[in-house]
């Protein structure tokens, strides 16, 4: 990560010295910059725990992956202002962890959340595990944003604004207890499905949730045998699900899941 970190700080350096970039995204820059610098230095404080150590370096990792979206000179303007609107969020979400007065449920789960969102962000980005259609990189970043939304949420003034993200991030972290998603799991099983296919649904689906984390999971190469001999089987009521991830984008299969 810090090789990835040091290159997007320098593209950071210059987006904010070329005069093309609007006063806007340079404030938002600078924002971003100063909150991973103040991340990276509770990250090395002796006084933080292992486990939020680890958590916080999945954060700024997110946040490295926001930065380089946003400046990437290939990324489309509308993907550009959502990686940007993440990076936002994110900033966010971690400015109200500094409040002496956060209550320890409170920062648990924002902490636990946003390196989960995190985690997600990093592997929409990364090659071996992004999308392979851009339909279904739009969708899936879209879910991420709007979970990154409803982490900042969780520290929102409104009661009933506040509950409804708790409900929806609680909803997101039971999906791998969903009992649709289990019996997926037990079909790839049936089939065989590799290890690696196995963690790879798992880990989407705790970044993106049931159907579309568990959906971009199986699309992993590790799966396509999974796939092929699940779309073979023409006895299994998960065979159109499968047939449908052969030949389309995961995000227009969700309808073919079972409903029994």
């Amino acid at each position: 990560m810090k090789d990835e970190l040091g290159d997007t700080l320098e593209k950071v350096r210059a987006a904010l010295k070329d005069p093309g970039t609007s006063p806007k995204d340079k404030a938002g820059l600078h924002r971003v910059l100063t909150q991973m610098a103040s991340t990276l230095r509770t990250i090395q404080d002796s006084g933080t725990t292992p486990e939020e150590k680890a958590q916080l370096t999945t954060i700024v990792a997110g946040m490295t992956e926001a930065l380089r979206g946003a400046l990437d000179p290939e990324t489309p303007e509308e993907d550009k202002k959502s990686y940007k609107r993440i990076g936002w969020l994110m900033v966010d979400a971690m400015k109200g962890l500094e409040a002496a007065d956060m209550p320890p449920e409170t920062r648990a789960l924002t902490l636990a959340h946003l390196g989960s969102a995190s985690a997600g962000l990093t592997a929409l980005q990364s090659p071996q595990s992004r999308p392979e259609k851009p339909q279904d990189q739009v969708r899936i970043r879209k879910v991420l944003e709007e979970n990154f939304a409803s982490v900042k949420s969780l520290q929102s003034p409104d009661s009933k604004q506040r509950n409804r993200a708790k409900g929806k991030l609680n909803r997101l972290h039971g999906s791998l207890t969903d009992p649709k998603h289990r019996q997926f799991v037990e079909e790839l099983k049936r089939l065989k499905a590799p290890a690696a296919c196995l963690t790879s649904v798992e880990n989407r689906t705790r970044e993106a949730g049931w159907t579309d984390g568990s959906l971009w999971g199986v699309k992993d190469q590790s799966c396509a045998d999974t796939v092929s001999a699940g779309a073979a089987d023409a006895s299994s009521a998960w065979s159109p699900l499968f047939r449908c991830l052969e030949q389309k984008a995961f995000s227009q299969c969700t309808g073919t899941v079972p409903k029994e």
